[in-house]
């Protein structure tokens, strides 16, 4: 299932949006510091070594500091050096990440994803500490994943792409290159979701289209950009009906809410709109339509005869056509 959901976790709930972002910061300035390990709901999970630690009771005692960056530091500090033996969670991702993996002519079936160990040489955990804070998502044709590490988001024919985020450029993540790490694929693609979702995409804009009407375009230079398209409840707001989603390229997504009524037609102008885009754009993924719903998404028909799409039966928008 995909994604929809971006918003702040309980432990924020009383706190003024000025004052959690600044919590938040002087979280991740933390783990830079002392991680590798990410900010999942009302906890930050430790990847080595491998500890939970509850944000409540952090926030509680240093939400009135006069200076957030020092106090959260020095709770924290506090809370690492009281030892809590509490293992690592399991990931919390809404839409239950599926490792992919490559495999040879003669595999039957996938290999398991075993937890990987710390290796004797200091040299990949090293490595790793810097890389963790800097990794995110990148959405790809499926066909194209070879031997990078991949998360199948429910998208039909794509996939998300671990990468590391550098000054400069994003380069992709290898299988090969994961398991010289101390933590498991899951943890790390956890990590990418986190920071995909704290980062945000440049632009996220209404625009009037001829002959569409109200769209949500999704922008951005990043590569990652286009992976936003998981949270489009965020970006284009709820809609017990779905959205209908277009992600032509790695700088481009198009989302029209069906909570208001949307005619075939208009639904076919955006397919074509996607198409065009697809065929043009750096880095094409899809030159398809997506119906996302609340629990799957689908391939969208483009009827190229009559310039009509039709939405899913479950979606009452079958009742503006």
């Amino acid at each position: 299932m995909v994604r929809t959901v971006g918003q702040a976790p309980d432990w924020a709930s009383t706190l003024d949006r000025p004052v959690y972002l600044q919590l938040l910061a002087a979280v991740q300035r933390w783990l830079a510091a002392n991680g590798p390990g990410m900010v999942r709901g009302d906890e930050i999970r430790l990847v080595q070594p491998r500890r939970v630690i509850a944000l409540a009771p952090i926030v509680e005692m240093v939400r009135d500091a006069p200076d957030l960056y020092v106090a959260t530091a020095a709770a924290l500090d506090a809370a690492l050096a009281a030892g809590s033996d509490q293992p690592a969670a399991a990931p919390t991702t809404q839409f239950a990440p599926a490792i992919v993996e490559p495999r040879s002519a003669v595999d039957t079936d996938p290999p398991p994803v075993a937890p990987v160990e710390v290796r004797d040489s200091a040299v990949p955990t090293a490595s790793f500490a810097a890389i963790a804070p800097r990794l995110s998502l990148r959405l790809a044709p499926a066909e194209s994943i070879d031997d990078r590490l991949a998360l199948d988001v429910g998208v039909p024919d794509i996939q998300a792409v671990l990468v590391e985020t550098r000054e400069n450029d994003v380069r992709d993540v290898t299988v090969l290159e994961a398991t010289t790490w101390p933590a498991r694929h899951d943890e790390l693609l956890d990590m990418a979701i986190a920071r995909l979702e704290q980062v945000g995409p440049d632009s996220v804009r209404v625009v009037q289209l001829a002959g569409i009407g109200e769209v949500v375009a999704i922008e951005g230079e990043s590569v990652t950009t286009a992976a936003h398209a998981l949270w489009v409840e965020r970006c284009a707001g709820p809609s017990a009906q779905g959205w209908v989603v277009g992600i032509p390229d790695d700088h481009l997504v198009f989302v029209r809410s069906l909570a208001e009524p949307a005619t075939a037609h208009q639904i076919g102008a955006l397919a074509a709109l996607v198409r065009e885009e697809y065929e043009r754009g750096l880095g094409p993924i899809s030159p398809e339509l997506f119906w996302f719903g609340p629990d799957r998404v689908e391939v969208l028909v483009h009827d190229a005869s009559t310039g009509t799409v039709e939405v899913p039966a479950r979606s009452s928008a079958r009742a503006a056509r």
